[in-house]
């Protein structure tokens, strides 16, 4: 201290000289004002709950990403052409050089979960302002511009998936019909209608069987009473004849009004009228016989035509769970395919209100 005192005119005009120079610099440099934005981000309206999401908008993925987004060359580049700003550096190294000096002059902060700062330097305060207030505005319109573009290829690419899906649905539909009519009585809806049938012919088969057996004894009971009526009228035909012989004997020796005669002519006419009386008998059992034997032979007709009918049934019912199990699988694909086309639909939907939901929203930040 005593030697700066012993020597303070050369140290005043130092420090003299030090702040002389250190003023000059400061005078020397040119004025920097900085202008920021506070931006905050919303989610998509509507919410969730109301329309499932097509466009991927998560808050937390926009906040990871807006400073990427904002420093990118074509925001930037906007921005400097609108506001003119690097005119002699665009002049002589050309726009790359501009977007980088930009990128210089910015700076973008994350503040908290939903909303960043941006920052902007410039040697003219309104020109701070400008952009400050214009990089936001550009930003929300080139946000929007994507989403609705996502949103685009997104309805797009749900239409295509349900034109695609609607023609599958169709060829399954064709298909189950085409399995449907072609296994037509054997398909598992129609088992119970199938067991009803086959208990309703088995019932039949019964009950004709039963009408067999009386038609069959019927028959059995004319067949012994026409041996009978056979022994009957030859018996009647032998004493007819024997009669006769007797009757003609006897007009030979008598006169015809001869008592013996008269008693061989009444016995004869007797035995006559009872022998056609039998052969008419005959004739009616024979076509009573006829009838017996027709009404037996159509009951067997039914009843084989029953049996066609029993295994008919039968064998419907054999092959029902083999159908039963395609049809399930066939049925299965068909329900997993229009499960599918009704998913598409619904988000296909959803696609073309969140693509409003942009335009509108592009509109309004535009």
């Amino acid at each position: 201290v005593r030697a700066i005192w012993r020597r303070k005119l050369l140290a005043g005009v130092i420090l003299l000289g030090g702040f002389a120079v250190g003023a000059a610099i400061v005078m020397a440099m040119p004025e920097v004002y900085e202008a920021t934005s506070v931006v905050r981000v919303e989610p998509q309206r509507p919410g969730e709950e109301m329309v499932q999401r097509t466009v991927s908008d998560l808050l937390e993925q926009r906040m990871l990403t807006v400073r990427q987004e904002l420093l990118a060359r074509p925001i930037l580049q906007q921005v400097i052409e609108e506001q003119s700003l690097y005119p002699k550096l665009r002049e002589k190294d050309g726009m790359e050089a501009a977007v980088a000096r930009m990128r210089e002059d910015l700076s973008v902060r994350v503040e908290g979960e939903h909303a960043f700062e941006l920052s902007y330097r410039s040697h003219d305060p309104a020109v701070a302002a400008a952009v400050a207030n214009r990089l936001p505005q550009i930003y929300a319109q080139e946000a929007v511009k994507v989403r609705r573009e996502q949103a685009e290829r997104a309805e797009g690419l749900f239409a295509a998936e349900v034109e695609l899906l609607k023609k599958k649905l169709a060829g399954w539909e064709q298909q189950i019909a085409s399995f449907k009519v072609e296994h037509m009585g054997e398909l598992p809806e129609q088992l119970e209608s199938n067991m009803r049938g086959l208990e309703r012919v088995a019932a039949l088969r019964q009950t004709k069987s039963e009408e067999l057996r009386i038609a069959e004894g019927r028959r059995s009971d004319l067949a012994r009473s026409r041996l009978a009526a056979d022994s009957e009228a030859g018996r009647l035909k032998a004493s007819e004849d024997a009669l006769t012989q007797r009757l003609i004997g006897a007009q030979t020796s008598w006169t015809s009004d001869h008592p013996e005669v008269a008693r061989l002519g009444e016995e004869l006419n007797t035995t006559r009228a009872r022998r056609q009386a039998a052969e008419a008998g005959m004739v009616a059992e024979r076509m009573e016989r006829a009838r017996a034997a027709k009404l037996v032979e159509a009951i067997q007709a039914d009843i084989e035509a029953l049996g066609v009918q029993e295994r008919a049934y039968q064998e419907r019912l054999d092959r029902t769970p083999q159908w039963a199990h395609a049809l399930g699988v066939l049925m299965r694909d068909y329900e997993i395919t229009r499960t599918k086309y009704q998913s598409v639909v619904s988000r296909q939907v959803e696609a073309q209100i969140a693509q409003q939901l942009e335009r509108s929203e592009e509109r309004r930040v535009g």
